[in-house]
């Protein structure tokens, strides 16, 4: 009911259907998922209800599965770090990788390595939101790009691929953050710089990682 509601409000609005679709999507899926972690449910109650509102919405298959990991999976990681601010950030990211891969799983046309794994570039997707709800949280650098690199590594991403993604999705959720305080373009860059280098990734490559970020 919830997320025919969101949707009948989108089509009020004078959206057309698709579009009302996806934003029903976006609105209900983040509520039913924090509804089902502050009732004590776990990464799998979570992209349950990422799926089912996905799908209520009216999204295909595919494109649900796509919308309930990468939401599911930002919300997955904000209540675990708010929850746990003392705890491990690789158990947060780690519930985060694994609410988006039952997502993804839930869509066999997608699947790859039997369903174990999803694409790099769809994983560093995912990973992107998860880092930016942290930062946004006011989660420290160095525990974001731990939380990350455990989202990406159980994602099926390797070690060497996962600490460069994990520089990149981490100096720029750093980078993003500084520039919407209002910081000077000198101290952005510095602190994507620094980002990328909490990340084990040498001086010349986090420089060019800053820049490009």
């Amino acid at each position: 009911l919830a997320v025919q509601a969101a949707k009948a409000a989108a089509l009020a609005a004078g959206l057309q259907i698709r579009e009302a679709c996806q934003i029903a999507a976006l609105v209900s899926v983040r509520r039913l998922v924090r509804g089902a972690l502050e009732q004590g449910g776990g990464p799998e109650e979570a992209a349950r209800a990422a799926v089912q509102a996905a799908r209520y919405a009216g999204l295909a298959a595919d494109a649900a599965g796509l919308t309930a990991a990468l939401l599911s999976s930002k919300e997955v990681a904000a209540w675990m770090a708010e929850a746990q601010q003392s705890g491990s950030p690789a158990l947060v990211g780690s519930a985060a990788g694994e609410a988006a891969l039952l997502c993804w799983k839930t869509c066999e046309s997608y699947g790859t390595d039997e369903g174990q794994h999803a694409p790099a570039s769809i994983t560093s997707t995912w990973a992107s939101g998860a880092a930016q709800a942290l930062v946004a949280l006011g989660v420290s650098p160095d525990r974001v790009a731990v939380a990350v690199k455990e989202m990406s590594l159980r994602c099926g991403m390797g070690p060497q691929e996962a600490s460069l993604s994990t520089a990149r999705i981490t100096a720029r959720a750093v980078t993003d953050a500084h520039l919407a305080a209002g910081r000077d373009h000198a101290a952005v860059a510095g602190a994507a710089k620094a980002a990328a280098r909490l990340c084990g990734v040498e001086e010349g490559k986090a420089a060019g990682i800053a820049a490009s970020v």
